[in-house]
C-alpha cells in the first residue's frame, strides 16, 4: 500500500514535526484542519505559525521510502474556519 508522508512546519522554533503518514494528501489537509480549528491543540492557538508540506511517500509492501521536496500545501490561517455565533430574532 502507497502512503503519503507529511509534515508540519513550525516557523517559530525553525523545526519541521516528526513525519507522519496517511493515505492521500486530502485527509492529510483534513486532519491539519481539523486540528487548527481544535481548540484544544497547540495549532489552533497560533495557526499562522504552522504550514502542511507533503514530503514523500512510503510503499509499506516493498519497504520503499521516497523523499520528495517538501511541498507546502497550506498554512494554518488558511484551514481556520470563522466560527459566527447564531442570532435570534424573538
Amino acid at each position: 500500500m502507497q502512503l503519503e508522508m507529511f509534515t508540519i512546519y513550525d516557523q517559530v522554533s525553525h523545526v519541521y514535526n516528526q513525519p507522519f503518514f496517511l493515505i492521500n494528501k486530502a485527509a492529510a489537509i483534513r486532519q491539519f484542519k481539523n486540528m487548527c480549528n481544535d481548540e484544544e491543540t497547540q495549532i489552533s492557538l497560533n495557526p499562522a505559525d504552522y504550514t502542511l508540506y507533503h514530503i514523500g511517500s512510503f510503499n509499506n509492501n516493498q519497504c520503499k521510502l521516497t523523499p520528495k521536496d517538501p511541498k507546502s500545501l497550506g498554512n494554518g490561517l488558511n484551514f481556520v474556519e470563522v466560527k459566527t455565533e447564531e442570532v435570534k430574532i424573538s
